[in-house]
């Protein structure tokens, strides 16, 4: 039993054979090699967010909390 296969070519006019192999289905994958002869990559890997996913301490902080962590305690006498 024949499998219908998807040629993505449209309405076929001349030849169904010309248009099977330039279809889809007969296009060459390519594999990047991982080791040896051509896996040499220039774009390094890159963590995503690396440097924005860390926050400073400080902007952590809120003003009343930074003063509190800042200074010694018994500096200040607030009457």
């Amino acid at each position: 039993m024949p499998r219908k296969t998807e040629i993505n070519k449209g309405k076929i006019k001349d030849n169904a054979l010309k248009a099977l192999v330039k279809s889809n289905l007969f296009q060459p994958k390519i594999h990047k090699p991982k080791k040896g002869k051509g896996s040499y990559s220039r774009k390094g890997n890159k963590q995503s967010g690396f440097l924005i996913s860390k926050k400073p301490d400080f902007l952590c902080l809120s003003e009343k909390s930074f003063i509190r962590h800042t200074v010694p305690s018994g500096y200040f006498h607030l009457k």
